[in-house]
């Protein structure tokens, strides 16, 4: 668990950050989350499937996307629900703090199951 804490740490300031930084310079949230999530699944994949669940195949890496995919769209939906009432930095920040744990769920009981 403390090695996902740490990957789940890189990979998630990794994503805020390019998420941040197309916001600083005015482009939509629906993009920055996109172009932040892309970056943080390309690293995260790596890295939790190497130091999170010790898995040496890289025959998970389309399921690996697909889990990105949908929890993108949680995530944007979830923005795009609190932006009435937030800013986009605290809603980003918000809907990752949400889709955090239920990322590490999924990878662990489906994507990277053990005896798989």
């Amino acid at each position: 668990m403390a090695n996902f804490a740490f990957v789940g740490v890189i990979n998630t300031c990794t994503s805020f950050i390019v998420f941040t930084i197309f916001i600083h310079f005015g482009i939509k949230y629906t993009w920055a989350t996109l172009s932040g999530g892309l970056a943080g699944v390309l690293l995260g994949y790596t890295l939790t499937r190497r130091l999170v669940f010790s898995y040496k195949n890289h025959n998970k890496f389309f399921p690996f996307i697909s889990l990105f995919a949908l929890l993108c769209a949680l995530n944007i939906y979830l923005q795009k629900l609190m932006h009435p009432f937030m800013n986009s930095y605290l809603a980003g920040a918000m809907a990752t703090a949400i889709c955090f744990p239920v990322s590490f769920l999924i990878n662990k009981y489906f994507i990277f199951k053990v005896g798989q």
